[in-house]
């Protein structure tokens, strides 16, 4: 994927700026003041398997450099909110129960104030409240409420 560098680059919105050498082949909407790392790859459009797909990010956000955002199934960002550098987000999956892997959506829902530590991940589909940490290295699979700072593996509940 990095091999593909700027490729498919979609068009900044306004008070967005890049550091290049990333794969931005995303559907970009919010700002301004929006700041995208080095490296940071965006990928999910309106366009592929499902409506939602799409980035959508509040002002002030800050994305780190080497961040992965997979938002074929949709990733919306609130205001304030930081991903530091090597953080994976993840709106889709597949049904591991079946032979075909056939595709899941799950929308990942970030709010206001957020910060999501190095190498964090989270895989949807999620809502992390306003004012959440996810600690670096943590791994997120369901909900964080708000003001809630988290660490190694949140697992879904069934």
């Amino acid at each position: 994927m990095r091999a593909r560098t700027d490729s498919n680059r979609r068009p900044l919105p306004d008070g967005w700026t890049a550091a290049g050498g990333g794969v931005l082949d995303a559907d970009l909407s919010g700002g301004p003041s929006v700041e995208l790392g080095a490296g940071v790859i965006a990928i999910g459009r309106a366009d592929g398997p499902s409506p939602r797909g799409g980035l959508r990010v509040g002002p002030n956000v800050r994305i780190g450099e080497l961040s992965i955002l997979e938002a074929s199934d949709g990733i919306d960002i609130g205001a304030g909110t930081e991903l530091s550098p090597g953080a994976l987000v993840v709106s889709s999956g597949h049904d591991l129960t079946r032979r075909s892997l056939p595709w899941q959506g799950g929308s990942v829902s970030i709010g206001a104030g957020v910060r999501i530590g190095a190498g964090a991940t989270i895989v949807g589909p999620c809502a992390i409240g306003n004012d959440a940490v996810i600690t670096a290295g943590a791994v997120v699979v369901g909900d964080i409420p708000a003001r809630h700072t988290t660490s190694g593996v949140l697992e879904r509940k069934s």
